[in-house]
């Protein structure tokens, strides 16, 4: 049995907008990230669900600075509800940019000298989800739309112009098994759900390789929590047969359509079940961060050892891991920053 708790934890700041006892401020949906800096700074995007909210239910995204004590400064408002909210950090584009998933599509905002990035990306309503890649040297945003009918369209990272002739839209109406849209060696796309097998496809909707999982059943219906370069390698993350999670991973330095072979797992032994995942580097280490019912547990995936379980008595909607080896999230009760000794 893998053993728990190996490191110590403690919540060093956290955050409600509930002034008084009775008030009933629930983040419905939420989405973190942690901007780069000496001291941690949090974007948060929060959808609240209180019935008593009223006319605040909307994606209202905020800027917190725990070490200074600055908090809940407002960056962005939109009307609408949304439950797909995302925040992704891009640098090197004059500053660094936040690409937020609004009621209003997916939006920058800028943080530093510059400006040199699209102000939107696509229509004008909130995207199902989005990530960021490159192509033939040229810095995409690649946004997911259509519930009925999904289909995945890139737009330069730059001119906010659709990519006609490099990218076209991946229909995957004719496909009923879960879908993910994510990165692998620095490029979007999607893995999908087959039978007992994980389909990796690229830009031009073919299919690029392949993953037997290993502990897919018919009585538990697998599903890819997270497909992601963010911790090195680019790995993609399943929920497998009795919750067992695995991780198949291609290294960083291998050719795009490399196959996938098993990199960790299985990965079990944690409180509660798992309903989301986020990759990154913890210290420099690459991890994988588990969002359970009751928590979040760290894995480390070199050593292949737990290095916490942090119970949350409020449902975790997002993760995101700061440069000084904090962990930030964002819960039902309101934003959090956890440090981990």
């Amino acid at each position: 049995m893998v053993k728990m708790d190996m490191r110590q934890w403690n919540i060093r700041w956290s955050y409600s907008h509930a002034t008084d006892p009775d008030d009933e401020y629930l983040v419905a949906y939420g989405a973190i990230a942690v901007l780069p800096g000496t001291s941690p700074r949090l974007l948060v995007t929060e959808e609240w669900g209180s019935p008593r909210v009223g006319w605040l239910r909307g994606d209202n995204t905020f800027l917190y600075e725990p070490e200074t004590g600055a908090e809940g400064e407002y960056l962005i408002m939109f009307e609408y509800p949304i439950e797909t909210p995302r925040i992704e950090l891009v640098s090197g584009v004059g500053g660094t940019a936040a690409l937020l998933n609004s009621s209003y599509g997916v939006r920058s905002h800028v943080f530093g000298r510059g400006n040199e990035i699209a102000a939107g990306f696509g229509p004008d309503r909130p995207a199902l989800d989005f990530t960021v890649g490159t192509i033939d040297d040229r810095r995409v945003l690649m946004r997911a739309d259509g519930d009925d009918d999904p289909s995945l369209t890139a737009y330069d990272l730059i001119t906010g112009e659709q990519v006609i002739n490099q990218w076209s839209p991946l229909q995957l109406e004719d496909h009923e098994g879960p879908w993910r849209l994510g990165r692998g060696h620095g490029r979007p796309r999607v893995a999908e759900v087959f039978e007992n097998r994980i389909q990796l496809y690229g830009s031009d909707g073919y299919i690029e390789s392949l993953i037997d999982m290993l502990d897919a059943c018919a009585c538990c219906l697998p599903i890819v929590l997270v497909f992601d370069d963010a911790a090195g390698p680019s790995l993609v993350v399943s929920r497998e047969h009795a919750g067992a999670v695995w991780c198949y991973g291609a290294s960083a330095t291998s050719a795009p359509d490399a196959d996938f072979v098993p990199f960790s797992g299985p990965i079990a032994d944690y409180p509660g079940k798992v309903v989301g995942a986020r990759l990154g580097r913890w210290r420099d280490v690459p991890v994988l961060a588990l969002r359970t019912d009751v928590g979040i547990s760290l894995w480390d995936l070199e050593s292949d050892e737990w290095v916490c379980h942090i119970p949350v008595p409020a449902r975790v909607h997002d993760i995101a891991f700061g440069r000084d080896g904090t962990l930030a999230a964002i819960a039902e009760t309101g934003p959090l920053l956890i440090d981990i000794t």
